[in-house]
């Protein structure tokens, strides 16, 4: 125990600044995180329902911000400002009011940055000194880091106002250097009131105008206006999904990058130092680049620049790089000035390649075993040998589909005709773009674009039908391109790529797939790796210009153990493959190949009428969660904590502790279940460990093998026997 409290007066004066117009009935998602924690779960889960009773909802506030300020491990309070409308759920998908634009000033001048925003918008309704400092490079001036929230007179209430929303959150953090992946509705903020604990600890605290809000459009045209005002173009959010990307991209984008005069803070310096050594493999190469561009500086000091790549170098060794920076900042900071990314077809880009330079790169493109612009052979071409911490180091691929579909990856789909192939990838694609889980598959919700080559007939009924059985609402951001695109020719694919960021606008294009690979390279060779690389060349820089997941559907050849039709250039291509084959209603599912995980995962779906009209309906994918043919029940049978944990769970739902779980797209309809932390309590009342960390890692690897083993069901809070 600590003697730090959380602060109620600042907890009430934000709740009522910030809360103001919030919807009656929709829910606070109260949220408590390890500070400097990635990729565990959250330390507090709480939801709070927005029930017309101020003094009561501050009492559940205030009893968790405490939680979080006593943990025994440091934990920051930061609930999203913004309501769901469940009390189970947080995803984008799950807001209900978007209430507030804000931006984190983190980096840069705080006080240049809020004066800044407060001339083009108006005065913040609450200006939060967030606990930690920024400090001046050339002064020495301390400053505290500040976040600024600007309370929209209206609340942002459907998905298309939510999107607004971002967009005006991006371009004011853009405006004045500011870490845009705060963008989004749902993304979590330090609340005043509570405990800023990464060192000392120091008290978040807030500055309040109570009477200052904002009109969301009138402010997103004074934003955009100030960024048509300093010619810059409107820039999308900077994703980690693919940290590295070829030399000849890092160098035209960096070359595109203003760097006038002393205009350009040490912080973003290093920053753009850190974001080039990863994007580049921290190469030779890597620090040409950057000491290029830093040279057009009259701050320019080669003694400098040196000694600071090597310090980057140094603090990466073994160690994996930070998520949150790589190609993707070079590329947004680029895009931001107007940049394009080179396409591979020409002589655009660096130095204006001759055709025969590009013929011959083009070759190499062609060809798996010389390829040079996929992240895995880039990686093993600057870094050639590895230390085994070094491998221990290197960070887990990130999921659009987890354990299925990596994301900004070139995924292929194939199998025979009539197997079932559009069921399955229409399937996943509705869900990216609703941001649901897949089948208890986490998903990483973004925009989709289908290229429909093969027509659209049946098309409509079928994605109605999957929207009826998941309940998913149709304003999601899914679109369809109802023609084949010819990926052989460069102006088609440009055309292609201008008109999805044109269409789509601001919200991430995450999956664009192509239906099917042989409508795409219309009059060309499948058995020439040749000409089959020219197309696949196509869709990586298809890939790396919307920074999302390209997906081919393919046909399988005559043999089936062989794989997909065509060429074996295609397998050296990818970065995975999923098999879908059918027998009678039963659909197969099968991960054929995977170059950063572990392949061979099988799902297996009934095929099911779905009604969609009074007279019509379509089949639709569900689980079949029952054992492959020839699985003995035996060989699933679970032992160890696992065994445990699957009896505590059998005895639960005898008990009185079942209940029906409430409706979820994710979730089979009246799925009797157990919430986890009853599982959990009983499952530690049982174990042996004697202390509780030991149990805790215990519960989480048995609730995981079970899950591997399709015995259990878990979608938060709920746990269901299969």
């Amino acid at each position: 125990m600590n003697n730090l409290h959380a602060d109620e007066t600042e907890l009430r004066a934000f709740m009522s600044a910030v809360f103001r117009y919030a919807t009656q009935g929709t829910y606070i998602a109260l949220r408590g995180f390890g500070e400097g924690a990635r990729n565990v779960p959250a330390f507090l889960v709480r939801p709070l329902k927005v029930n017309g009773s101020p003094e009561a909802m501050l009492t559940q506030v205030s009893a968790a911000a405490e939680d979080c300020a006593q943990a025994d491990s440091p934990a920051v309070f930061a609930p999203p400002i913004c309501t769901f409308n469940n009390p189970y759920y947080a995803k984008g998908s799950d807001v209900a009011d978007g209430l507030t634009l804000s931006v984190e000033i983190d980096n840069g001048d705080p006080d240049k940055a809020r004066q800044r925003l407060e001339g083009l918008i108006g005065a913040a309704t609450v200006v939060v000194r967030s606990g930690s400092d920024w400090t001046d490079q050339e002064t020495g001036e301390i400053k505290p880091k500040l976040h600024l929230h600007w309370r929209l007179s209206e609340p942002a209430t459907t998905h298309t106002e939510h999107e607004t929303l971002r967009q005006a959150r991006v371009i004011a953090a853009t405006l004045v250097g500011a870490d845009p992946t705060g963008a989004p509705v749902s993304h979590p903020f330090r609340w005043p009131g509570s405990w800023h604990r990464k060192a000392k600890p120091r008290l978040t605290t807030g500055t309040y105008n109570d009477d200052a809000e904002i009109n969301l459009s009138e402010a997103l045209d004074a934003l955009e206006g100030a960024m048509e005002a300093e010619g810059r173009a409107k820039a999308e959010m900077p994703s980690s999904g693919t940290p590295e990307a070829p030399l000849r991209d890092v160098a035209s984008a960096m070359a595109a990058i203003p760097n006038p005069a002393s205009d350009v803070p040490y912080d973003q310096w290093v920053r753009l130092g850190y974001a080039i050594h990863r994007a580049t493999g921290g190469g030779q190469d890597g620090f040409t680049i950057w000491d290029e561009w830093s040279a057009k500086s009259d701050k320019y000091n080669a003694t400098e620049t040196a000694a600071v790549w090597r310090r980057i170098a140094n603090a990466t060794v073994g160690k994996p790089p930070p998520r949150t920076i790589g190609a993707g900042t070079i590329f947004f900071m680029a895009a931001s000035a107007g940049w394009v990314r080179p396409f591979p077809f020409s002589g655009s880009g660096i130095g204006q390649a001759s055709h025969d330079a590009d013929a011959e790169w083009f070759a190499r493109q062609s060809n798996p075993d010389t390829r040079t612009d996929k992240p895995d052979n880039r990686t093993k071409q600057r870094q050639a040998i590895l230390s085994l911490p070094e491998l221990d180091a290197l960070p887990p691929p990130e999921w659009l589909i987890e354990g299925l579909i990596p994301e900004a990856s070139l995924t292929f789909a194939y199998g025979p005709p009539k197997a079932g192939k559009t069921f399955i990838i229409l399937s996943m694609a509705l869900h990216v773009a609703a941001g649901r889980d897949w089948w208890g598959k986490k998903v990483r919700q973004g925009a989709v674009v289908y290229i429909a080559g093969e027509g659209v007939g049946g098309l409509s009924m079928r994605i109605r039908a999957m929207r009826a059985y998941h309940s998913i609402p149709i304003d999601i951001p899914f679109w369809v391109i109802p023609r084949a695109v010819n990926f052989r020719s460069e102006d088609d694919v440009r055309a292609l790529a201008k008109l999805v960021r044109e269409t789509v606008a601001n919200v991430p294009v995450k999956l664009a797939i192509v239906d099917t690979l042989a409508r795409a390279m219309p009059g060309a060779d499948e058995n020439s790796a040749q000409e089959t690389g020219l197309v696949i060349a196509a869709m990586e820089w298809l890939k790396e210009e919307l920074n999302a997941t390209c997906l081919p559907i393919h046909h399988q050849g005559k043999d089936a153990e062989r794989g997909a039709r065509g060429t074996s250039a295609l397998r050296g291509a990818w970065d995975a493959a999923l098999q879908i084959t059918a027998s009678g209603k039963i659909v197969t599912l099968t991960v054929a190949d995977q170059k950063d995980a572990e392949a061979g995962e099988v799902m297996r779906f009934d095929m099911v009428n779905q009604l969609v009209t009074a007279s019509r309906s379509s089949l639709v994918l569900v689980l079949n969660a029952e054992p492959a043919p020839g699985t003995q029940y035996a060989d699933r049978a679970p032992g160890g904590n696992a065994g445990i944990l699957y009896r505590v769970l059998a005895d639960l739902m005898a008990g009185p502790d079942s209940a029906i779980i409430p409706p979820h797209p994710d979730i089979p309809k009246n799925m009797h279940g157990i919430e986890i932390d009853r599982v959990r309590q009983m499952f530690d009342d049982r174990m042996a460990s004697d202390t509780a960390a030991a149990r805790r890692m215990a519960f989480k690897r048995s609730l995981i093998t079970l899950q591997e083993r399709r015995l259990i069901g878990v979608k938060s809070p709920w746990v269901w026997v299969v």
